[in-house]
């Protein structure tokens, strides 16, 4: 017995033992130190991280500084500061232990997103009000906006803004070119806005009211101007007259304006006009265009062009003057002139006409030839803040002088003496049309063309009747047209030999201009040999220079009316300029 209850005891105590064990591991476990996994915290706001369980020791550490700040530190926990959105991780490191809490910073909207970065606005090509350079951390440029609450240029109601830069340019470095984001920023515009600078609001978009807000931050602009204030203040003086202020404006515009130029990437082919072609004018006053887009359009601009101010074509060029204008003389008026590319300005009862175009061509840059020097990053190499007005003058005449090298071995065959030859006296040719879509292969037509056999060259044919058919202002074939319809038309006869007065023997198109005082035809310019000094009262000219109405009728002028012509040169861009076709 005693054996048996000794060995009773031992199991009792045995039992006893493991039951205490139990209980102080279980104990154990419930005081294990402890850290969230993560967190949210308000952006500007304050939140505290318990760590649980620890009695020892601990070092606190955030891994990125800019988003959170550790205000408060202990044993127990960490307080932190919410600096900018994003995610971060703080660390507290007990003994070799470590623990992590993932902190995310959020914003309450739109407006306090904002705010919690910082901007900084320089003007790209000062004084002017177009492109800048606006230095932040902000994640989409996309989403705000500068606002211009005192711009001379606007009332009350109508303000200036300065905007993110949609379009991405070749000639520029991006960090990030999706975004649009450059080293330090982001470029922005005012094109169009007229901007002055001085304070401006930031704005920010609001998706839930699909609306932008303004938000308390305000940031210094230089002051800037626009382009036409520019023209005014460096060309004119407060002594001049209206229009000799005017008169210098033209003048300098005519010395620093550069006609607009595509730029085509050199590494494409452009497959629906591999060769130069030939385009009418959608202007009754213009002739045909000649185009080089051989390579396909650029999906990128050239920044160096857009920065300029003073790129301007037949539009813009008046466009500008006629802003100087009302700039000098608010109650000045200004109406399209007789030509596109024209403007009549009346002012005290006087009206005179200005316009015109920038100079050069419209040959297209190759991206071969751009330098990618807008870098932002203070480089030797980085043309940043050291642009001015004339060194992007320099820059685009000399991107321009090697466009116009590219295609200098079509220039004759197009517009120069290998054409004249190849049209003998005269010939169709199947050109395009204008406007078209650029990088794509424009719609067709024919036109006819007539070398000048009085003083050479090329004489394109507009508002007349030739080998049956009608060629309009814009020098267009009009299938299907009528002689009732055109009835005083000019008439083009081909191929004939004649004497001009002075005894001179030509061979050509002779070219009938209708005189209404007598209702007869006349090729005064063939028989006057292009002296129109020679005309005078009473000249009798040969029958051969004259058409009478009835000659014109029996001449059946739109026979040919309903078909196209036989046979000309092809000048679309689908073949080799100059290439014969037979319809």
């Amino acid at each position: 017995m005693k054996n048996k209850n000794t060995f009773r005891v031992l199991v009792l105590l045995c039992v006893m033992t493991c039951g205490i064990y139990l209980s102080n591991t279980q104990v154990a476990a419930a005081k294990k130190v402890s850290l969230a996994k993560k967190t949210t915290v308000t952006y500007a706001a304050k939140k505290t991280i318990p760590l649980k369980n620890n009695s020892k020791k601990v070092q606190w550490k955030v891994k990125n500084k800019k988003i959170v700040k550790i205000v408060k530190k202990s044993k127990k926990g960490v307080t932190v500061k919410g600096l900018k959105g994003g995610t971060t991780v703080i660390t507290a490191k007990i003994g070799k232990k470590k623990y992590n809490c993932k902190v995310r910073v959020k914003y309450k909207n739109a407006v306090q997103k904002a705010e919690s970065y910082r901007y900084k606005v320089v003007p790209l090509l000062a004084p002017f009000d177009e492109y800048f350079y606006v230095q932040t951390d902000y994640p989409d440029a996309m989403e705000i906006r500068f606002l211009d609450p005192s711009s001379r240029y606007y009332s009350k109601n109508q303000k200036g803004y300065m905007k993110p830069v949609a379009e991405r340019y070749y000639d520029v470095k991006y960090e990030n070119k999706k975004s649009g984001r450059v080293k330090g920023g982001y470029l922005f515009s005012a094109y169009k806005e007229h901007i002055d600078g001085g304070t401006l609001n930031l704005q920010v978009y609001n998706s839930k009211s699909n609306s932008f807000q303004t938000t308390k931050i305000k940031v210094s602009c230089p002051a800037v101007k626009s382009a036409a204030q520019y023209l005014v203040d460096t060309s004119t003086t407060s002594s001049m007259n209206f229009f000799a202020k005017m008169d210098a404006l033209q003048k300098k515009m005519e010395s620093i304006s550069i006609y607009p130029r595509r730029l085509l990437d050199s590494s494409k082919k452009n497959n629906n006009t591999p060769y130069p072609f030939l385009t009418t004018s959608p202007y009754k006053e213009l002739y045909l265009n000649a185009y080089y887009r051989m390579y396909n359009t650029s999906s990128d601009y050239l920044f160096a062009s857009d920065l300029y101010p003073f790129v301007l074509d037949s539009l813009s060029f008046p466009a500008t003057l006629k802003e100087a204008a009302k700039i000098i003389a608010p109650g000045c008026n200004v109406k399209q002139g007789e030509n596109h590319y024209e403007i009549d300005v009346t002012y005290n009862g006087t009206t005179r006409t200005y316009g015109g175009d920038g100079n050069g061509n419209s040959n297209a840059i190759y991206t071969s030839d751009v330098k990618i020097n807008y870098l932002f990053n203070r480089s030797s190499s980085d043309i940043v803040g050291k642009v001015t007005l004339a060194s992007l003058k320099k820059t685009l005449e000399t991107y321009g002088k090697a466009a116009d090298q590219h295609i200098a071995a079509y220039e004759s065959i197009m517009e120069g003496k290998a054409l004249e030859n190849k049209i003998g006296s005269g010939a169709w040719l199947r050109v395009g049309m204008e406007p078209f879509y650029s990088g794509q292969r424009p719609d067709i037509c024919y036109t006819y063309i007539s070398k000048d056999s009085v003083l050479g060259g090329i004489y394109y044919i507009e508002d007349a009747w030739v080998d049956g058919r009608y060629i309009n202002m814009n020098n267009q074939f009009c299938l299907g047209e009528k002689f009732s319809n055109r009835p005083n038309a000019d008439i083009i006869v081909k191929n004939q030999k004649y004497t001009t007065i002075q005894g001179y023997e030509r061979q050509g198109d002779l070219y009938f201009m209708h005189n209404e005082s007598d209702d007869q035809w006349y090729a005064l310019y063939n028989y006057l040999g292009g002296d129109i000094e020679l005309l005078q009262p009473g000249l009798k000219v040969p029958s051969q220079f004259t058409l009478t109405r009835s000659q014109v009728e029996s001449m059946q002028v739109d026979k040919n009316r309903n078909s196209n012509p036989r046979s000309g040169f092809i000048f679309d861009g689908t073949a080799a300029p100059g290439t014969a076709f037979k319809n």
